[in-house]
């Protein structure tokens, strides 16, 4: 009886030195788990980051081009007001007087500052000048189109007892371009009255 009382408490010294010394399996999986989840989770919400950055970017440039359409037409707008021996929209193709209230598609350079047929060719970016432009062929192709609509008289946008509808003039500038198997574009609408 006596060595067997021995033998109890030795086990218990061992048994409970043995079970303070380390982890169990059941506890080294439960870690494991939670880095390796940890770890998934980080390596997953910066890969989802570096692709909307992509598309981030490329929002970025299109509202940009768009709204440089708007300006572009804007400037022709105000060079006809300033000359003042012509019309204020002469130099805008499609909103002569009597043209009716057809929709015009056209396609802007910043570079030449005309309006040009739309044709649904691609700017082109001329990394010297940082412009983007169609006439320059010697810069690189993007994926950016730009189309300038305009509408005269425009339908749905006039304010009551303001202007004539007759002395304004809708630019809608639309960007497109694919990313990733996916159409996207930029919308934005300006209405240009007369200067008058």
């Amino acid at each position: 009886m006596r060595n067997f009382r021995k033998f109890l408490l030795a086990r218990d010294k061992i048994s409970s030195s043995y079970f303070l010394a380390g982890f169990t399996l059941l506890e080294t999986v439960v870690a494991l788990g939670i880095i390796l989840g940890g770890i998934a989770g980080a390596f997953s919400l910066t890969l989802h980051l570096l692709a909307n950055a992509s598309v981030s970017k490329n929002k970025l440039v299109a509202v940009n081009l768009a709204q440089e359409g708007i300006e572009l037409v804007r400037r022709l707008r105000d060079n006809d007001a300033i000359a003042s021996t012509t019309p204020w929209d002469q130099s805008i193709p499609g909103a002569w007087p009597g043209s009716g209230s057809n929709i015009y598609r056209y396609m802007i350079d910043a570079v030449t500052d005309t309006l040009e047929p739309y044709s649904g060719v691609n700017l082109n970016y001329d990394s010297v000048s940082g412009l983007y432009n169609y006439s320059n062929p010697g810069g690189t192709q993007t994926i950016f189109n730009r189309l300038i609509e305009i509408e005269k008289p425009p339908n749905g946008f006039r304010e009551p007892n303001v202007i004539d509808k007759s002395q304004q003039i809708r630019v809608r500038a639309t960007v497109t371009w694919l990313e990733r198997s996916v159409t996207r574009s930029v919308v934005l609408d300006q209405i240009l009255n007369s200067w008058k």
